[in-house]
């Protein structure tokens, strides 16, 4: 049998599958709030969690439920950022309090590339896969399957927890988180 390190998953990918993993808080770290579950979906309900598990580049899927149009007071972010250095590599999608639907990154340094995203209703309170493919030379947001945003600078290189957040008093629930062809670092 080789042997693995002790600070690097080499595994291809994973799924977080709530039905199985339930509200695991040893993949969890809570930021506020308390994870729970509910109708076998992570339910973030004025809450902010992010992964101990740290990842670089990759292909993520997040299959969510966002239960409204963006409004006034939207706080919430589904994505690949540190909470203590939110501006530092990050990527994510984000609804703020401007009532705007975006596709965030920043590079190392803290640059910024926004791309803003046209809401479709149809999108509110359903199920829905935010998808974002992260390479060295590019970034794509996808919403179901359609291409939405296409970043080919501001990459960052930074390994990032995934990082949920709902500050919002109203359930966004996930379905699952599907990773496939990143580096996972512990």
């Amino acid at each position: 049998m080789a042997e693995r390190s002790e600070s690097m998953d080499l595994r291809d990918g994973y799924t977080y599958d709530p039905i199985i993993k339930g509200a695991d808080t040893t993949f969890w770290a809570a930021i506020t709030g308390i994870l729970s579950v509910a109708s076998n979906k992570l339910r973030f309900n004025a809450d902010r969690h992010a992964s101990y598990l740290q990842h670089l580049y990759g292909d993520y899927i997040f299959r969510a439920n966002i239960p409204t149009n963006p409004a006034a007071s939207d706080d919430r972010i589904i994505g690949l950022r540190i909470p203590a250095a939110p501006t530092v590599g990050s990527v994510y999608f984000e609804w703020d309090s401007d009532a705007v639907f975006s596709a965030k990154s920043y590079d190392n340094f803290g640059n910024l590339k926004k791309t803003t995203i046209a809401w479709d209703s149809d999108w509110s309170g359903s199920e829905v896969d935010y998808r974002i493919r992260w390479e060295k030379d590019r970034i794509q947001f996808h919403v179901n399957g359609v291409i939405k945003a296409t970043h080919d600078d501001r990459i960052g290189t930074t390994p990032l927890p995934i990082d949920i957040k709902n500050v919002n008093a109203d359930n966004l629930d996930i379905g699952s988180v599907e990773v496939r062809h990143a580096k996972s670092i512990i």
